[in-house]
């Protein structure tokens, strides 16, 4: 009982001092962020940061860390129980797994498109949606004429982009309405569409 409330005040703590580093970076780069800003924002002491880190980058770089398997763990979820799948099969799961981690970490998600100090963040979450495609998701691929590779890149840029513009929008659309709009994406039939340009007034392209 007592180890069981120790841990949750350790979890209590660390989410603190998370949040704080996370409120603190909207306002200033992360160079310029103190220990002393970070507890008092926090609302704890000096002790309690030094109990579970040495330096801030410390506190950031697990705060990256469960990111990382947090979306990793998301991305592989609809596809559990599968062997062989067509994507139709994935996308009647239709619970946002994926979106629903975003949209969670949505003020973290902020900072890597709009933060200096997170811009490295942008190649790490594709990166790390690209090696699920490749290492568990595409491990066989029935599709001779495409480079594996290339075609998991499309796919996680396209994610990507997806995240940009639900950001740009600061989340006003539903976890659930991203992943039906993901999923009508992947389920785009592209040959059997006709398309019209638009050559506007003038008849110009």
């Amino acid at each position: 009982m007592i180890e069981r409330t120790v841990d949750r005040r350790t979890r209590k703590s660390k989410r603190a001092l998370r949040d704080a580093l996370l409120g603190l970076m909207e306002e200033k780069e992360f160079e310029n962020i103190t220990i002393t800003d970070l507890v008092n924002r926090a609302d704890v002491n000096r002790g309690t940061f030094y109990k579970y880190y040495d330096y801030k980058e410390d506190l950031i770089k697990e705060v990256q860390d469960k990111i990382i398997e947090d979306l990793r763990s998301a991305y592989k979820i609809p596809y559990k129980g599968l062997t062989y799948y067509k994507q139709e099969e994935v996308t009647k799961r239709k619970k946002p797994f994926l979106f629903d981690h975003i949209y969670e970490n949505r003020k973290f998600y902020h900072l890597v498109l709009n933060s200096t100090d997170l811009y490295e963040f942008q190649r790490i979450f594709c990166e790390t949606i690209s090696e699920v495609h490749i290492n568990d998701l595409l491990y066989f691929m029935e599709h001779p004429k495409i480079e594996k590779k290339l075609f998991s890149i499309y796919q996680c840029y396209g994610i990507f982009g997806l995240l940009v513009e639900w950001d740009k929008s600061n989340y006003s659309y539903s976890p659930e309405y991203m992943t039906e709009q993901h999923n009508q994406i992947l389920l785009f039939d592209h040959p059997s569409l006709k398309f019209k340009i638009n050559y506007g007034p003038n008849g110009k392209f």
